[in-house]
């Protein structure tokens, strides 16, 4: 079980980062439960790292979106800018350390 602090800690790695779904198993496999994930989207990785802490997963979305919103301008959902094949893991990062989560 993954014990990072922060959606960026656990992000950081690229192998743990994911397009098209929330969660995906080891390897890039096939689509999970987040509790079972190796590999998450910026929602997943959220939802995985916030989800036992009343309140903090939806502040942290809303950090996340408004920091997409004032970087990626165009971009209103996190979803897909997580999912837009121009993005790259190194604009993810760029987020999150903005966000601050």
């Amino acid at each position: 079980m993954y014990k990072y602090k922060t959606v960026y800690g656990l992000l950081k790695d690229p192998k743990h980062w994911a397009r098209g779904v929330q969660a995906r198993t080891k390897h890039g496999g096939r689509e999970c439960e987040i509790s079972e994930g190796t590999a998450f989207c910026l929602l997943g990785a959220t939802a995985r790292v916030y989800r036992q802490q009343e309140g903090k997963e939806k502040a942290a979305d809303a950090r996340i979106k408004s920091a997409i919103e004032s970087l990626y301008p165009g971009y209103e959902e996190t979803a897909f800018f997580n999912d837009n094949r121009k993005i790259r893991h190194a604009d993810v990062l760029r987020v999150l350390k903005a966000a601050g989560v």
